[in-house]
Order: C-alpha cells, then sequence, then structure tokens
C-alpha cells in the first residue's frame, strides 16, 4: 500500500496519496493524419509517431496505470519549433500538451487520453544565475534535482518539491509546494517573468506584472491552459548555511494516531511556530492489522541548536519514537536526503516507473479535520486499508 501524507501549509492540512504535476494545452480532436503529415514533413527537429523507434518508450506514462497513446511526440529545440507544432495544432484544431518531465501521477504530460500531440521540453535545459540581481531563468525542461544543483553552485535555492525526477515546468506553473514553503513561498511565488508560446504560435519573452500582467497572472497556477512555457525567471534565496533533516517513526493504534494528528494540526498553526520550520505526516500499514505506520518527516533551515526548541512544542505530545533520525548538513545535502535516490543529477539517467493510485484532499485551517473524522479515516486505513493493494487498481 502506497503511503498517505499529510502536509502542512500556514493555511491548510493537505492529505496526499502521492504528488506531483504536468501541463496541458488547446482544444480537443482525434488524430489527424493531414496534421501528422504536416508536421512531420516541415519540422526539422524529432517527432516520434505510432511506427517510430522508440515512440513506446517516449509514450510510457510514469505511472504505468495509464497507458495512453499520443498521435505524435515531439522534441523542439527552440521557442520557434514550439511556435510551428502549435500553429499546427491550432489550424487542425487538435489537442497538444507540454511535458517537461513525465512525472505526473495521472500522466498530464501524454493529455490524459489517446492522440494528443506531446511537445516533449526535455531540450529546454538552461540554468543561470544574474550575478548582480539572483534572479534565475530556468528552462522548463530541467528536472527538480538539477535545478537545485545548479543553483546551488552560485549558493542559491528555490522552494521546491523533493522529487528529483519532477519537471520543473509542471510543478512552477501549477504550484510547488516543499519543506521551505513555510519561509520561501511556492514555486510559482517566486516567478518574476515568464517567456511562452500561446496556442496560436505568437511568442512572448518577459510576460510579467508589468508585461501581459493578465496572462501572468494566469500562468501562474494554471500555466498549461493558455501556453507553452519555455523559460521561467525567478527570484531566488540564500541557500542557508545550516539545515537539519529529521525524520521519526511511531507504530500507532488508531486512537494514537488520531491524537498525534490532532496535535500536529494544532502545532502547524501555532503563531510560534518559526517559518524556518517545515513538516510532513506520512502514513502507512503499521505492524499489524488495526495499527498505523505514522511518520514525521521535515526540514529545520535555522541554526542546529534552535531545532529541538522549534519541534519540542509537538514531540512533547507524543510518545517516544521507534526511530528518529536527525542530521545536521549543507542545504543542498537535505535536498539530496529527500530526494531519496542517493542524488540530484538526473542528467542522462532515465526515470524509473512505477504503478499506485493516487488522489488529493485538502482541509482549511478554519476546519481542521475533528477527532471523529479522524477515527474513521484511521479505523479504515488500519484494517480494510492494511491489505489494499493500490498498484492493482485500474484506470
Amino acid at each position: 500500500m502506497r503511503p498517505a501524507i499529510l502536509r502542512s501549509t500556514s493555511s491548510s492540512l493537505t492529505i496526499l496519496w502521492g504528488t506531483a504535476i504536468c501541463c496541458i494545452l488547446s482544444s480537443i480532436q482525434p488524430a489527424h493524419g493531414d496534421l501528422i503529415s504536416d508536421l512531420t514533413s516541415k519540422s526539422n527537429f524529432t517527432v516520434l509517431t505510432p511506427s517510430s523507434p522508440g515512440y513506446a518508450n517516449a509514450s510510457t506514462a510514469f505511472n504505468l496505470r495509464f497507458t495512453f497513446k499520443p498521435a505524435a511526440v515531439a522534441y523542439p529545440t527552440t521557442p520557434q519549433q514550439i511556435s510551428t507544432i502549435l500553429s499546427l495544432t491550432t489550424k487542425y484544431n487538435h489537442q497538444a500538451v507540454a511535458r517537461s518531465g513525465g512525472h505526473s501521477y495521472i500522466a498530464n504530460g501524454l493529455g490524459g487520453k489517446d492522440g494528443v500531440v506531446v511537445v516533449d521540453m526535455s531540450n529546454f535545459k538552461t540554468v543561470t544565475v544574474d550575478s548582480q540581481t539572483k534572479v534565475a531563468s530556468i528552462g522548463v525542461g530541467n528536472r527538480l534535482g538539477d535545478v537545485a544543483l545548479a543553483l546551488n553552485a552560485h549558493g542559491r535555492a528555490l522552494p521546491h518539491g523533493t522529487c528529483p525526477y519532477v519537471g520543473v515546468g509542471g510543478h512552477s506553473g501549477h504550484g510547488g509546494y516543499g519543506f521551505t514553503s513555510r519561509k520561501w513561498g511556492l514555486t510559482l511565488d517566486t516567478i518574476q517573468a515568464i517567456d511562452v508560446v500561446l496556442a496560436d504560435g505568437t511568442i512572448l519573452n518577459g510576460v510579467s506584472n508589468s508585461k501581459h500582467s493578465d496572462l501572468f497572472w494566469a500562468l501562474r497556477g494554471s500555466s498549461s491552459s493558455f501556453g507553452i512555457v519555455t523559460t521561467i525567471h525567478t527570484n531566488t534565496f540564500a541557500a542557508p548555511p545550516s539545515t537539519t533533516s529529521f525524520e521519526y517513526q511511531w507504530d500507532f493504534s488508531v486512537s494514537e494516531a488520531v491524537a498525534a494528528t490532532a496535535a500536529f494540526q494544532a502545532y502547524v498553526v501555532s503563531p510560534n511556530l518559526p517559518q524556518e520550520m517545515g513538516s510532513e505526516i506520512v502514513l502507512g500499514a503499521g505492524s499489524s492489522k488495526g495499527r498505523i505506520s505514522f511518520g514525521l518527516t521535515g526540514g529545520w533551515y535555522a541554526p542546529a541548536d534552535q531545532y529541538d526548541a522549534a519541534l519540542q512544542p509537538y514531540l512533547k505530545n507524543l510518545p517516544k519514537p521507534q526511530s528518529a533520525t536527525v542530521i545536521n548538513g549543507s542545504y543542498i545535502d537535505s535536498v539530496q536526503f529527500f530526494g531519496g535516490i542517493g542524488r540530484l543529477n538526473t542528467t542522462g539517467i532515465p526515470d524509473g516507473h512505477d504503478t499506485f493510485y493516487a488522489k488529493s484532499l485538502m482541509t482549511p485551517e478554519s476546519a481542521p479535520m475533528s477527532n471523529k473524522s479522524l477515527t474513521a479515516f484511521y479505523t479504515y486505513l488500519a484494517n480494510e486499508g492494511f491489505t489494499a493493494n493500490t498498484a492493482s487498481l485500474q484506470n
């Protein structure tokens, strides 16, 4: 059974059975022979169709529950080439979808159905940092691990998720939550300007609060509905000189899990909780039916000698954990630790695949989960959920 995750923000508690985001664009029609003919004959970049070698690999979703078959997978290298693709898909009233990393849990990067033209952005991988303004210009084909490494070389950082293989395009276009988000916001909050290609092929550079402001507003949160972004220009933050990464693990009864979650809800909305503390609860099958595996994971982005005082207001409400991992180190060390694969570099190293069911729910700060609802949730998770196999569910 895939773990559930409880994440705190300043205004909500989110339950995620998985995490990730990708992209979309244009109108809705089945595959059209004339479109594919024009696309393959007029392009000077790689276009894979169902008869092409490499198509099967290019069209395989990260989550193998989804088996969509694109009409074509295109690999442009310039905004002008994207313009050609979108001009053609608009001409034929056909749907195109941008794929920046392919890590979408529901295969949004393949359009969510058969017959879509996928615009793969993997060639857009530049990362530069202005030495004066510290604004980073990031190609949307980059993955989070590579972005973190590139920024860290300049002593800079961004708020973002933990998986090194998530594409920054979809991540920044729809949110981008991470353990530093309480202090730095979402990835999209850092964006100062955007380079984008619209559905009719128009290329716009430097879309911002002062240039096409309505479009700038829309691209930060619903990016894939309005165009294919090629580059984001973001504020960056000085990488913290000290970071504490932590993981605690308990094996709880239902009542203990309820009490621990209720205490967590109170902890994360406390006005005394420093912005430098970010954490999440990770839930899974316990040691036996009727019990819950309850994990607390997170980062402290301030001096290590202040860590205990920041977390103790929560830990004092819980029994001694079965295991505890607390690591003090550099900021980039913490990014690699949370990435979970022992490295951040993804260049030239293919992503793996998984098979699972994912769903997200959110409870507002003004109406947190009650003890009654928590008891019902944990009772189900500890019993019916104990033997559930989310990998076996079909589309």
